[in-house]
């Protein structure tokens, strides 16, 4: 999956091809730089890290024997040797570079030959030390790593009876491990987000030959079942002015979910305006913005743009940006009010099941599936919210075992031009010219106002339902302009 920096008012791309190895190219205006070439050989097993001021750390494998990695010194990188295991005892795999406190480290998988042990260890690459993290008895799949200024955590997929997504941390020298999803369900890919601490997840599991794309709160312990495809979707998650985005690759087309409510609920998907050339892609930035997330979808030819983020660019990420500064300040007040109504305390009944009781629904008003582990009770859905868009799992059942199932590529191959420069080397898919179908925003308020009026009238704190209907006023105006716009012309 290629990597993309953002600093000094440029992106930096590292990315691997059979043409040019891993190579690094610089996007400072509307083109792209010359590749620099970092190592020759191709390889899908490699990581990169930008710090804060700029430097860039490049982590390779070429085989599951040996492990490089690259310091930038000026306009060169400067390549080093940290495990060179000539009699294959161990295999390596999963390099992921990164920096804490202006010190690089690498974190990696070690299996011993002939054995049931899988180690994740640690080296401190200017004192060099290896610290064992972490030992699975399970082969650990789909490994992230997920870095902030004080900790970076590592995720992983593993089976024991049931499909297991884990995660340890590392925090101050503490290591701490958590199960964070249990599902009988083979889960095939996942995006996550950390925002203030909260953590965001969006998932892929496979049932009856369809993937079907849910987000799970962890905050409220809910399952939201998104949408359901025929082929795997390769979805990402980020925070963007205060709302939860969700990219994924649905009907052959890069498609966008949002919610403005903490994930209780989504929009139905909608086709993104960038759709050539799109490549799922780490991303990463030390720029202060709303934007949070560490994957993101990228259009990357002989410029390079972020998808959803180049349409509505307030932090200004890309080169040459225009916004009309009456929907920048219309944003912007928005976020503001929003961020003003999340600093009241929250109603004892502003719950899912509160919401139930006052509604009056019942079992019948909810979609059930035993393969997920987290349990809760959803309200029912209005006609801009499906039904589906909820899943709830009254016991903890386990259905019949999976076997694992394979590792998803999202990164969508490359064919090499020998007379182009590094932009032909990715394929361009079809341009499409339809427009998103909106649901009125009379659909939209009626199910904001619905819920809203149960809230308020549990509570009996005045002040607290005056905010409430302020900020419910102000959501309900917004969807309402929302619903008439159009997309900008795709490009």
């Amino acid at each position: 999956m290629p990597y993309i920096f953002h600093s000094n008012n440029r992106f930096t791309l590292i990315d691997s091809s059979t043409k040019y190895g891993v190579f690094c190219q610089i996007f400072a205006s509307s083109h792209g730089s010359k590749p620099i070439q970092i190592h020759p050989q191709h390889t899908l097993s490699y990581s990169a890290h930008m710090d804060e001021s700029g430097k860039l750390y490049v982590a390779l494998m070429p085989d599951d024997s040996h492990l490089h990695y690259y310091i930038q010194e000026g306009n060169r990188f400067k390549r080093y040797t940290l495990v060179s295991n000539m009699n294959s005892s161990y295999h390596l795999a999963a390099p992921m570079i990164y920096t804490l406190e202006n010190t690089p480290y690498i974190i990696y998988l070690s299996h011993q030959a002939n054995t049931d042990t899988y180690d994740f260890v640690q080296e401190n690459l200017f004192q060099p030390q290896l610290t064992p993290l972490m030992t699975c008895y399970t082969e650990p799949t789909l490994i992230k790593s997920y870095t902030t200024t004080s900790k970076i955590l590592v995720f992983f997929v593993t089976y024991d009876e049931a499909y297991h997504l884990n995660a340890f941390e590392i925090c101050n020298g503490t290591i701490s491990s958590t199960v964070y999803l249990t599902t009988a369900s083979p889960i095939s890919d996942y995006s996550i987000c950390i925002d203030d601490d909260v953590l965001y997840i969006t998932y892929v599991c496979e049932l009856h030959g369809k993937y079907q794309v849910a987000y799970f709160n962890t905050q409220l312990n809910q399952i939201t079942l998104l949408t359901t495809t025929q082929y795997p979707c390769a979805p990402i998650v980020f925070c963007y002015c205060n709302f939860i985005w969700i990219n994924a690759i649905i009907n052959s087309k890069l498609q966008m979910l949002i919610s403005i409510d903490d994930g209780q609920t989504f929009s139905l998907p909608a086709p993104c305006s960038l759709q050539n050339n799109i490549h799922r892609c780490y991303f990463l930035t030390h720029k202060t913005s709303s934007f949070v997330g560490q994957e993101v979808y990228a259009c990357i030819g002989s410029s390079l743009k972020l998808c959803t983020l180049a349409m509505i660019d307030l932090p200004r990420f890309h080169p040459n940006t225009h916004i009309a500064p009456e929907l920048e300040l219309l944003l912007e007040g928005f976020m503001l009010s929003i961020s003003s109504a999340e600093e009241m305390p929250i109603a004892p009944s502003s719950t899912p099941q509160a919401f139930s009781k006052a509604h009056n629904l019942t079992t019948s008003d909810y979609a059930a599936t035993s393969n997920h582990s987290i349990s809760s009770n959803y309200p029912a859905s209005s006609k801009h919210f499906t039904s589906s868009n909820y899943i709830s799992s009254p016991n903890h059942s386990v259905t019949p075992k999976y076997t694992t199932s394979p590792d998803y590529s999202a990164t969508p191959k490359y064919t090499d031009s020998p007379n182009h420069s590094v932009a032909s080397n990715y394929t361009d898919s079809p341009d499409y010219s339809e427009t998103p179908n909106y649901t009125t925003s009379a659909d939209y308020s009626a199910t904001s106002n619905q819920s809203s009026a149960s809230n308020r009238s549990a509570t009996s704190n005045n002040t607290q339902a005056s905010s409430s209907n302020s900020m419910d006023a102000a959501k309900n105006a917004f969807m309402s302009e929302l619903s008439g716009w159009e997309l900008p012309p795709r490009i």
